[in-house]
């Protein structure tokens, strides 16, 4: 499982229904970006934060046709790079902005 070490506590951020998770990303505010096994057996991008471990693709539009599946990094103003499916089933790196 993807963790965070904040105030000398290792935290276990969990999962997003599935067995596995992983960090690959965090900014100074601790919002930590990564992806993790859904229950149904897929990999979807995460943000975590404010205790909450969020599916990136319930933040997108639902018919935009895109799956995000991992998130790579997120900087200071809250910036999401990574990769996932875009409508032709073809991989590619997504920008998001909040």
């Amino acid at each position: 499982h993807a963790f965070l070490y904040s105030d000398g506590q290792m935290r276990d951020l969990g999962t997003l229904g599935g067995s596995d998770s992983n960090a690959l990303g965090i900014n100074a505010t601790d919002k930590v970006v990564g992806g993790s096994s859904t229950s149904d057996g897929n990999f979807h991008a995460f943000l975590y934060s404010d205790g909450v471990m969020r599916d990136l693709n319930s933040l997108i539009p639902a018919d935009s046709g895109w799956t995000l599946t991992s998130a790579e990094a997120i900087n200071d103003n809250g910036s999401i790079v990574g990769y996932g499916n875009n409508p032709d089933g073809l991989q590619h790196a997504f920008l998001l902005r909040p």
